[in-house]
């Protein structure tokens, strides 16, 4: 064997080598991007549904205190609306107090 022929066979090895290893290596990338990529995209519409569901349960809940809270006013109006002129006055001072008041 002379030099030229080993010099020609590594050459034809090496070659094999890397029609061989880069498509492999090539896919590997393709299929761990694609999968990342998946992987990530399945994330952030996890997130904005945990907090799309959130956010509407916070709003639920402001609702419900504000009506809580607004409507308060209205019961106490119902409440004293119907003790009008029904304060306890004690003996002749408090009749006194009252016909200043009519």
């Amino acid at each position: 064997m002379t030099l030229d022929m080993i010099n020609s066979a590594r050459r034809s090895s090496f070659y094999l080598k890397s029609v061989i290893l880069i498509p492999f290596v090539g896919l590997t990338f393709i299929a761990v991007g694609l999968v990342g990529y998946l992987s990530f995209r399945n994330g952030q519409e996890a997130v904005h549904h945990v907090a799309t569901q959130w956010r509407n349960e916070i709003n639920r809940r402001i609702e419900e205190h504000l009506d809580d809270f607004m409507g308060l006013p209205g019961k106490i109006n119902a409440a004293n609306a119907g003790r009008e002129g029904a304060l306890p006055t004690p003996g002749a001072r408090g009749r006194a107090v009252r016909s200043t008041l009519s």
